[in-house]
């Protein structure tokens, strides 16, 4: 038995014993504590926690709780109840119980606010959501397939809304190749065919903490179950360029669409003295019931190459420079969907305040809302640039390489389904780094092809057209980066340090002479030489601050308006953090 260690005193729900019940320990690999609370006014509440463990297989504990808060109305005197439940689950599978197969996680379901009305703990206060999270995964041995099965649930107590997914259940299969025999040594093009699939099945729904043992629930969930497809390959064309074509296809089945209705007779707002309609209610949402598909597709193929420019001297500081091209050109092509999953409803009677509304018909979907794509059928261009330098070194009198420019990348686009503006605006970033490594440099350069007006908007007329070049600037925008620590700062200056001492003492002569006499001490051997010196105990003040770091970060942007190019200084900040030992570690 367990005994209540002591009462309590609640103004409304009388006085009470909590914790009251009994402690059974079923066998070796469970036990089971089932305690309860009682009030003198009615009030009463029950829990059930069961703790299970099996060596190199499994271990957890479910706890499951009722609680009926009966309290005075003030009004007339009857009683008020509140009841609400608790499902606490946690479970862990040990690494070595299965192979292939695992099972885990934890459930907290909590309805009508049970933690705060259970427990007097000022943290349950605070905590307004919970979530939930058990999965049962297998892979298939000798097969690419893996099966997943899921419970997600996130709930939040302040505005009672949760959102349940189960079951959430998947298979995968990892990328094979169709087209790839096992025994053949030599390699051909189909051998590099990658197909890859995944189907997954969800039951979804919205509810309330205080609707969720309804039937109402039931009539809300939303079910799909959703297919996804790719088919990629590589080759190299004329030994040089690599060449990836790809296709992509989606499909979902869906049990229900989303709706919205407008009701002519819906008339909120009225003009008092002539009676003229002013405003009506905004469409209801509803779901209608029925089989429903949403497809998706698109294709590209990219094309990319590189290739390699150098220069060499052998004399001189510069000994040469080393630039790496990578130029690609992807087309890409998806059809365009989006009206045949849209449908549109009125907001008003009144043709002249009628402002229709566009709206998804899969809204809210098990798998979010899904939308259509536009028509797209274009090419994207890009090159990739790396530049490298090599220069004399007379410090050990060796060839040092250093990048000059990581990455500078120019990238545009041309739609040709377009109804205006196919053409993309040309962009230009890359980064370079300076002060050894200290300050870091990106920038970014944009290029427009189409003239722009005094208000900075773009309009039909390209540049080619009125100025007879390609493309114009636009905006160049910059950013420089520096992070460097105390402890970096004291090294940088001691060895400069220590490397002038060392010239001086190179340079100095031995004294041969002191005050016009003989030194006969000169040349001879230093007696204390090869004895250690006295430990030297840490007095600077620097020290202190060894693991302080500065950063400091300049922005700036070089924008053009109305013909005129304009400096903009963006942000210019220097940040200092670090903290001080007060004592040495280990004391």
């Amino acid at each position: 038995m367990i005994f209540p260690s002591s009462y309590e005193y609640n103004e409304q729900l009388g006085l009470g014993f909590r914790e009251v019940g009994y402690y059974w320990p079923v066998n070796e690999y469970v036990d089971m504590r089932m305690t309860g609370d009682i009030y003198t006014r009615g009030s009463h509440g029950i829990r059930v926690n069961t703790t299970y463990r099996k060596r190199y297989g499994f271990s957890g504990n479910i706890l499951l709780g009722y609680s009926n808060n009966i309290r005075d109305n003030d009004s007339d005197g009857t009683k008020l109840s509140a009841k609400s439940f608790n499902i606490n689950i946690n479970h862990r599978q040990d690494s070595k119980a299965h192979p292939y197969r695992n099972i885990g996680g934890s459930v907290n379901i909590q309805t009508n606010r049970y933690d705060q009305r259970t427990y007097e703990n000022p943290a349950a206060a605070f905590n307004n959501t919970y979530s939930s999270n058990f999965t049962f995964s297998h892979e298939m041995p000798g097969t690419p397939f893996r099966f997943s099965a899921e419970f997600r649930h996130s709930q939040n107590t302040q505005t009672r809304v949760m959102d349940i997914t189960l079951p959430n259940m998947s298979l995968r299969m990892n990328t094979i190749y169709p087209l790839k025999k096992k025994n053949s040594t030599k390699e051909r093009w189909t051998d590099n065919v990658a197909l890859s699939y995944s189907s997954e099945f969800r039951n979804f729904v919205k509810t309330t903490d205080t609707t969720l043992f309804t039937m109402q629930t039931l009539k809300d969930i939303q079910t799909g179950l959703q297919h996804r497809a790719s088919l990629s390959t590589n080759f190299r064309l004329f030994n040089y360029i690599n060449v990836s074509p790809s296709i992509n296809y989606d499909e979902a089945w869906l049990l229900k669409r989303y709706q919205l209705a407008f009701n002519p007779d819906s008339v909120i707002y009225k003009d008092a003295v002539t009676g003229d309609t002013l405003g009506f209610k905004a469409p209801t949402e509803s779901f209608e019931s029925g089989f429903n598909t949403f497809r998706n597709f698109n294709a590209s193929v990219s094309l990319n190459t590189q290739r390699f420019f150098t220069k060499k001297w052998s004399k001189g500081f510069v000994r040469g420079f080393r630039h790496v091209a990578k130029p690609n050109v992807s087309f890409f092509y998806q059809p365009g969907t989006r009206e045949r999953y849209e449908a549109v409803v009125n907001t008003d009677t009144r043709s002249e305040f009628n402002n229709p509304k566009t709206y998804s018909i899969f809204t809210n979907s098990p798998f979010g809302t899904l939308q259509g794509s536009d028509k797209q059928m274009g090419i994207s261009y890009g090159i990739v640039n790396v530049v490298e330098g090599k220069y004399w070194s007379k410090k050990d009198s060796t060839e040092k390489i250093v990048r000059l420019f990581d990455n500078i990348s120019l990238n545009g686009s041309y739609n040709f389904v377009a109804d205006s503006f196919k053409f993309s605006d040309v962009s230009i970033t890359g980064n370079t780094t300076v002060l050894r490594g200290l300050t870091n440099f990106n920038f970014r350069a944009l290029y427009s092809p189409y003239v722009h007006d005094i208000n900075n908007l773009k309009t039909r007329e390209s540049v080619w057209e009125r100025k007879k070049r390609p493309i114009e600037f636009r905006n160049f925008s910059g950013q420089f980066s520096t992070s460097i620590s105390f402890g970096k700062i004291r090294q940088i200056f001691a060895g400069k340090k220590d490397e002038s001492q060392n010239q001086q003492t190179t340079q100095k002569p031995r004294p041969q002479s002191i005050a016009g006499r003989p030194d006969f001490n000169a040349g001879q051997p230093d007696t204390n030489e090869g004895q250690d010196e006295p430990e030297k105990k840490e007095t600077s003040l620097a020290a202190w601050f060894e693991n302080f770091n500065i950063s400091h970060s300049f922005n700036f942007e070089l924008s053009k308006y109305n013909g005129k190019s304009t400096f903009f200084l963006q942000s210019h900040s220097i940040n200092v953090s670090g903290s001080i030992p007060l004592t040495k570690t280990g004391t």
